[in-house]
């Protein structure tokens, strides 16, 4: 989101007159001016305008022009069809505001996807830091296949590495090579590393094993997030310090546990990859005071074990995801984790393909997911018993389930006709929906037969399946109240 205009620039336009409406609103895209004389006149205005526009104006137009940012970090890949490099093609003036700007040049963002860029990107980051003076950095070094990535990392990253004191948030792929190089260096007495994502390509194990020694060099370091197919021992990183982890590598059920227990200051928290543990779990009581979002992934093992050993006052995001793991107790862990906790959960997302239809019951039932306003249940054990649960029995100033959802994202079973719309029309027919449960967005998906291709349809009547004909019909008549509805069928 842009950020507001400073008081410099109010009070320069409103000094100045003359200036058309059309300077400040954005017209429809192909709304045309009433002549092409009006049109001459009113561009020959604007560029006088803006050729009088002060250096600290223009300085603030240029970086509303950067990139948008995404997770916090800005998407800067060199291109003369963007800023800044595009601002220093319009005229000599802008050019040299541009190059004296060195917050433009700040981020970096190189993708690797041939020998030659390998060059191209080493002589622009080289250009870049010059830019940037003493600014934090903000950078990136990735590819689209491993060769390309090795290439770019051999030729950039030394210039990288020369700038580690002025390291901000990094995303960085680590081949041996490079992986040698990071271990090595060494950060001054006051890093500025707030954020690293680090893939970890074929290093060695003895490098994978030296990597909480770095990490821990950089005592600024608060968001952490690490890739690697293999296990990455941990032992001796400063949990301590991190508000937000992501470990998209296999973590055996104990040591998630010790983790966790390590995590006094977490807000957010990941552990993609959740094995079964082969040592005994320690009964212990971890209580996380400032937990918000918290999302737990394994294809072989029950996380809800994690859960029994959770207290999460603050969570208001929790994402439980085990589409292959059987004969689970996760109702249980999860109905007694949030009734323990006593948090106001406004987000739930239970994946679980194989849960049976009590399992879904007792999901869903619980009587301390009232505070949701999001629910994402994607499951074969969605049956018609199971999805009747989401009905909404109460009426306006009456009890029922989940009453302030705003948003239901289902993947059912093999359901009779006309149930899922009748969940929809439970929730937002008359005298049911009120001005604090507004329902805004509704999706399902059949997971039933269907055909090699799947068919989608967002109320338009597209690839209507005779299967659930009524549903189809009854989703056309909630579009024009609002409410986003899709549905699809196959996996």
């Amino acid at each position: 989101m842009p950020t507001p205009i400073s008081e410099t620039a109010r009070n320069f336009i409103k000094r100045t007159p003359g200036i058309p409406s059309s300077f400040y609103s954005t017209p429809p895209r192909y709304q045309l001016l009433p002549s092409r004389q009006a049109d001459v006149k009113v561009s020959d205005k604007l560029a006088m305008l803006v050729a009088e526009l002060p250096v600290e104006i223009l300085g603030e137009i240029f970086v509303h022009c950067l990139p948008s940012l995404i997770n916090g970090r800005r998407e800067n890949s060199p291109a003369v069809q963007q800023a800044p490099m595009l601002l220093c093609r319009v005229c000599v003036r802008w050019r040299e505001i541009a190059l004296g700007m060195p917050i433009l040049w700040a981020s970096f963002s190189a993708r690797a996807s041939s020998r030659r860029n390998r060059y191209r990107h080493a002589s622009l980051m080289k250009f870049w830091l010059e830019r940037s003076q003493a600014c934090p950095l903000s950078l990136e070094l990735m590819g689209s296949e491993l060769d390309d990535i090795r290439g770019l990392l051999d030729t950039t990253f030394p210039l990288f590495l020369s700038e580690v004191d002025r390291w901000k948030r990094v995303n960085l792929y680590l081949n041996p090579e490079v992986c040698e190089q990071f271990l090595a260096a060494t950060p001054g007495t006051k890093p500025q590393l707030e954020k690293l994502i680090l893939h970890v390509l074929d290093s060695t194990d003895e490098q994978v094993h030296q990597l909480p020694t770095i990490l821990n060099k950089f005592t600024q370091l608060r968001q952490l997030a690490i890739h690697h197919s293999f296990v990455v021992p941990l032992h001796g990183l400063r949990f301590s310090a991190l508000t937000h982890i992501e470990l998209y590598t296999p973590v055996s059920l104990d040591r998630c546990i010790t983790i966790l227990s390590e995590c006094s200051k977490i807000l957010e928290l990941k552990l993609a990859d959740i094995r079964a543990s082969n040592a005994p779990i320690m009964a212990m009581n971890i209580d996380l005071p400032v937990l918000v979002k918290l999302e737990l992934v394994s294809d072989c093992t029950d996380v809800g074990e994690i859960l029994s050993h959770l207290t999460c006052r603050t969570l208001r995001d929790l994402v439980i995801d085990h589409s292959l793991a059987l004969n689970t107790r996760e109702p249980y862990y999860l109905n007694d984790f949030l009734a323990r906790s006593s948090c106001e959960l406004s987000s739930l997302t239970l994946k679980h393909d194989y849960a049976s239809e009590g399992e879904i019951l007792g999901y869903i039932s619980s009587p301390v997911l009232r505070s949701l306003r999001s629910l994402v249940l994607y499951s074969w054990g969605v049956t018609d018993r199971a999805l009747l649960g989401l009905r909404c029995s109460g009426t306006e100033g009456g009890s029922t389930n989940m009453p302030l959802l705003e948003k239901i994202d289902l993947e059912v079973g093999e359901v009779s006709d006309g149930l899922s719309s009748e969940i929809l029309s439970s929730r937002v027919g008359a005298g049911i929906q009120t001005t604090k449960s507004p329902l805004k967005y509704f999706r399902v998906r059949f997971l039933e037969a269907y055909p090699q291709i799947p068919q989608r349809g967002y109320c338009s009547g597209i690839a209507v399946r005779e299967s659930h004909k009524s549903d189809v019909e009854r989703f056309k008549e909630f579009c024009g109240l609002g409410i986003y509805v899709s549905y699809i069928f196959g996996c």
